[in-house]
């Protein structure tokens, strides 16, 4: 699924998705695509707004990180996040875009999802 889900992504000429993020499964055997409020969409794309919309998406993924730090209930998981970044360069001032890709493995894993996570 996660292999499928990159795939789409890479493809696609014009992106929908601002943030995709994948974790391993319960079973530690696989890697999945995470829920839905981790997927993050894309309204512009490489424009001014995009660019707007770029430091929108940094702030709302962090909100996402640190309530699930700070929420009890939930478990913190490793994650992989892609981000898909717009913005203007300075040299010739020209809009463009880059992916990137951030490995998150927070403080209380588990140690079977750290492992896994690590391999």
């Amino acid at each position: 699924a996660a292999r499928q889900v990159t795939k789409q992504w890479y493809q696609r000429r014009v992106r929908d998705r601002r943030v995709i993020t994948f974790r391993i499964n319960d079973k530690f055997n696989s890697i999945i695509p995470d829920d839905d409020k981790w997927q993050l969409p894309m309204e512009h794309y490489n424009t001014d707004s995009g660019v707007q919309e770029t430091k929108d998406t940094v702030k709302a993924l962090k909100d996402l990180l640190s309530a699930e730090m700070n929420d009890d209930n939930t478990p913190n998981l490793p994650r992989w996040i892609i981000v898909y970044f717009d913005y203007t360069t300075t040299t010739d001032g020209r809009l463009t875009g880059k992916e990137c890709m951030i490995k998150w493995c927070p403080e209380g894993v588990k140690v079977m999802s750290r492992m896994t996570f690590a391999s």
